[in-house]
């Protein structure tokens, strides 16, 4: 008996440490870049650290309630979900327009379906600069809307409180509609035709197809969809802040270009707080809304 435990063993050990060898290069990336810099930024978000004096105090909650106690970083938390809840809205909707024009069978598909994704390819902060002359006062979107309605519109969307957050919204929008449409384009291609065809037959209209069908048919590409550009747009730094920077005044604030200011200010300490404070928002968002289209897939 002990001689078949030690073989088992054996065994194990020996087909298990190629596999650990291999998950090993992924292991240490993950330590380095991920879990370190959370449990270090969780640590020093009790203390007063500005970023190059290691002989910092523990401050206790003492960042967390100033952080709380702050208009601005109040406003940042109202901004961020704002933008995270149009995002979400609007990035799928229409992805999933495009995902269903797309899965038909024309000529130019496949040139249409790499021209939707080439966005996502393109640097944030590039794309970030493209867009900020369209929103220009002499830029593209004043010169269309100037010959649509034969009036002259000298508007910067950017500089404009009411108009900057909808602006940087309808950019990241842009950038990654592709993305989307490609995760409901793949599950759409692995619909039976069968039950369209059937449907057809049926005398089923197209919305009732669409409804009845299709639309739960799609519940794993809308769960992962979804998951990802809620996570995505309420860690979005880079296109805000290369577009107006929080501004103008505080109207397009999140809680990542909020974190960014505070660092550049030395407060680690402080900006530390409210990455964790980010940080347990996303993790609250993506749970919730991941648990509910999970059981929306069962259900099916």
């Amino acid at each position: 008996m002990n001689n078949i435990t030690t073989l088992s063993k054996l065994t194990i050990k020996r087909d298990f440490l190629p596999y650990f060898w291999l998950i090993v290069p992924a292991l240490l990336v993950y330590l380095t870049f991920f879990l370190y810099p959370v449990m270090s930024s969780f640590l020093y978000s009790f203390t007063n650290f500005n970023g190059f004096n290691l002989n910092y105090d523990f401050r206790g909650l003492k960042n967390y309630k100033v952080l709380f106690g702050d208009p601005v970083f109040r406003q940042s938390i109202t901004h961020t979900f704002v933008f995270g809840i149009l995002v979400v809205v609007f990035q799928n909707l229409i992805a999933l327009f495009f995902a269903i024009a797309l899965n038909k069978n024309f000529v130019s598909k496949n040139l249409l379906r790499t021209l939707l994704f080439m966005p996502v390819m393109i640097s944030p902060v590039i794309v970030g600069y493209i867009w900020q002359f369209i929103y220009s006062t002499n830029g593209l979107l004043n010169y269309l809307l100037s010959n649509m309605f034969n009036r002259s519109f000298h508007v910067n969307y950017l500089s404009d409180g009411r108009t900057a957050l909808i602006a940087v919204v309808i950019t990241h929008v842009w950038i990654w509609i592709g993305y989307s449409a490609t995760i409901y384009l793949a599950n759409l291609q692995n619909i039976s035709s069968e039950l369209i065809e059937n449907a057809d037959l049926e005398g089923c209209s197209s919305w009732n197809r669409f409804r009845y069908i299709i639309w739960p048919l799609l519940a794993p590409a809308t769960t992962v969809s979804v998951s990802l550009s809620v996570g995505g747009s309420l860690r979005v730094f880079d296109i805000i802040y290369v577009m107006t920077g929080g501004g103008p005044g505080y109207a397009t604030e999140t809680i990542a270009t909020f974190m960014v200011k505070a660092m550049q200010k030395n407060y680690f300490g402080y900006a530390a707080s409210s990455a964790v404070v980010l940080l347990i928002l996303v993790l609250l968002a993506t749970f919730i809304i991941n648990r509910y289209l999970r059981g929306r897939e069962i259900d099916l």
